[in-house]
């Protein structure tokens, strides 16, 4: 983890419970610096006790995040022409 942070290659984790608690605290301790994080959203809580659409949502709600930091943040993307992958209902 210490050489992907020297080489400014990012990590973000979308963690679904906390079984893994110990393992995302290692890599953090060996990845986070004084200018690169670990990104880690937390879904742990909602897997438990939110429905499954809701899940879905706050997931792909994490995932827009760690794509809008990967893009440049507030910067325009480029508007993708291919029809979405997945079922936007």
């Amino acid at each position: 983890m210490r050489v992907f942070a020297a080489r400014a290659i990012n990590f973000n984790i979308v963690k679904v419970n906390k079984e893994c608690d110990k393992m995302i605290k290692v890599m953090e301790d060996n990845y986070n610096s004084h200018n690169r994080t670990l990104g880690v959203s937390d879904l742990a809580h909602a897997v438990q006790t939110k429905t499954s659409a809701e899940v879905t949502k706050d997931f792909v709600n994490a995932a827009s995040f760690m794509l809008s930091v990967a893009l440049g943040g507030k910067k325009k993307a480029k508007a993708r022409k291919e029809p979405a992958l997945w079922d936007g209902k």
